[in-house]
């Protein structure tokens, strides 16, 4: 559930995306740095730190999906 690939920013971007991405965690933080090229051309880098939410696994994924549903679809 803590992989790099799969549980950070990865959860939280559609099928078909390109991420590049350094992920970390402590006891108090949680952390993902992604530069993401999503399927509609898209492209963003988006870095997400954060602090007393270590074990809260959705939060990172939960922000990713909030920020690509706020882009404009074309």
């Amino acid at each position: 559930s803590d992989n790099q690939a799969r549980g950070f920013t990865g959860l939280g971007v559609p099928p078909g995306t390109k991420l590049w991405s350094k992920a970390g965690w402590t006891s108090e933080t949680r952390h993902d740095c992604a530069y993401i090229e999503l399927p509609n051309g898209h492209r963003l880098v988006l870095v997400i730190f954060t602090v007393n939410h270590a074990n809260e696994r959705q939060i990172i994924p939960t922000l990713v999906w909030a920020v690509i549903a706020g882009l404009p679809q074309s």
